[in-house]
């Protein structure tokens, strides 16, 4: 308990807010998570890091979003008419640092000065780097291959034992893959759960 009063203490401390991990899930569908991606890396809170887990798909789903985060795989949807192609186009800067992970490496909590190495590198190419539409996460992103199906739930459950493994995250955000967000939708969520201790899960309204 008094190791974990510290963590809170130093996230809440954090100078851009408590560390948020967002968890997507992948099976087969490939295609809604590249464009979920898209519109989650635009969001405007300044302190969160994307976990992307795929279940054993057997259509390579996984070297798809690889491609993707390398910038050699274009966002296929939705349509240019849809009413809401405007919160994942145009596409954010590519390429986007990464790191993968076997289900049994980031169970364990992953490879943290692989991590911190990546952080530090990625932060300080964001700083120089003047373009519009760079990524809004200061962290590498994380891709986990469960190896199998595990179905919704337990897919999921890999990706928070990752982050339970770590002291940094304070929140986790399930987010399905075949949905985009708006902008910000995570810094209200997190001002809503840092308003009241007694607040103990926080969600979105979910439209159209």
């Amino acid at each position: 308990m008094k190791k974990y009063q510290v963590i809170q203490n130093q996230q809440r401390k954090h100078k851009n807010g408590p560390k948020a991990g967002i968890i997507i899930l992948n099976y087969n569908n490939w295609q809604d998570t590249i464009e979920c991606l898209e519109s989650v890396l635009r969001n405007d809170y300044p302190n969160y890091q994307v976990i992307v887990i795929d279940n054993g798909s057997p259509n390579n789903s996984m070297e798809y979003i690889k491609a993707w985060a390398e910038g050699r795989q274009e966002v296929l949807t939705p349509e240019p008419s849809h009413p809401l192609y405007h919160l994942s186009h145009p596409p954010v800067k590519k390429p986007i640092p990464y790191i993968y992970y076997t289900r049994e490496e980031a169970e364990k909590g992953g490879d943290f000065e692989l991590e911190e190495k990546l952080t530090k590198e990625w932060q300080e190419q964001r700083k120089s780097n003047n373009k519009e539409l760079i990524p809004t996460s200061p962290y590498p992103l994380i891709f986990i291959q469960t190896g199998e199906n595990l179905g919704f739930a337990g897919g999921n459950n890999v990706g928070m034992k990752y982050t339970l493994k770590r002291d940094d995250f304070k929140y986790v955000w399930l987010l399905n893959n075949d949905t985009v967000i708006d902008q910000n939708t995570l810094t209200e969520m997190i001002k809503l759960a840092e308003s009241n201790e007694k607040i103990g899960m926080v969600g979105a309204k979910l439209l159209f």
